[in-house]
């Protein structure tokens, strides 16, 4: 007979609100994404029996070792990673999992090399796409698009911006690889982070890279409105760089 201690507690599944929620929306996902979901449900159970059995597969595209844990879980995959392992040829720092009685040697993937440029995503993205559609083949008509969409912010955007391009990837996977009811062709969901990371006023954009070092015109005429953290131009006098406007430069004799 079982004692109270050794007894295992089993959650009532009937008080988690989310399933409740879940029951009276009423609110179904796509054919796609509802497929997408089984599957990671349905590799997540055991993890570690899937990926056994995906690496055993004889049609397993070469992919790093951490990342397909990304992968069948649905999460964002590490590009850096990706990109990093396509340009090694070390063999070293492996590690070896096993299940039932076999063994899987594996050599530890660590980004030493980032992706820097058009050609890199471009590159990666094929890498990284042919292993998502091995675990998840419908998600060809997804990620394909998505190639098109990023790669066109590529060209739009001068080359010295390009890394924003990369920042605004990097939080679209993020993004959704954490919820269930989004794709990476769900375009119009990803307007705010276009916004975040591609506009001048966005927050992720690093003030200094659109600044110009020119002094505020506004300012010396006395009729700037922004605060000098907000003005792409320098709060600054035209004719020293002091803090003060023109009017007020103890140097301005013999300036017009």
């Amino acid at each position: 007979e079982a004692t109270g201690s050794s007894k295992k507690c089993v959650a009532d599944e009937t008080l988690y609100p989310w399933l409740t929620a879940e029951a009276i929306s009423g609110t179904t996902l796509s054919d796609s994404l509802e497929l997408t979901r089984k599957l990671i449900v349905n590799y997540t159970t055991d993890l570690k029996q899937a990926k056994w059995s995906l690496l055993s597969s004889k049609f397993v595209p070469d992919f790093p070792n951490d990342e397909w844990n990304n992968v069948l879980s649905g999460k964002s995959v590490n590009l850096d990673a990706v990109f990093s392992s396509s340009l090694s040829t070390a063999t070293d720092n492996c590690t070896v999992e096993s299940f039932r009685e076999f063994e899987h040697l594996f050599g530890a993937a660590k980004p030493s090399k980032m992706i820097a440029t058009h050609g890199d995503w471009v590159t990666t993205w094929g890498i990284t796409s042919r292993a998502v559609m091995f675990a998840f083949p419908h998600r060809e008509w997804e990620l394909d698009p998505y190639h098109d969409y990023i790669t066109g912010y590529f060209a739009a955007i001068h080359n010295n911006f390009h890394s924003k391009v990369l920042e605004l990837d990097k939080s679209i996977r993020k993004y959704v690889g954490s919820i269930q009811d989004t794709e990476l062709s769900d375009f119009n969901k990803f307007r705010y982070l276009e916004t975040r990371h591609l506009h001048v006023g966005g927050k992720a954009i690093l003030k200094s890279e659109w600044r110009s070092s020119d002094p505020c015109c506004n300012l010396n005429r006395n009729t700037c409105n922004l605060q000098a953290s907000q003005c792409r131009y320098r709060h600054v006098c035209q004719i020293c760089k002091g803090n003060h406007r023109k009017g007020d430069c103890p140097h301005k004799e013999g300036h017009t």
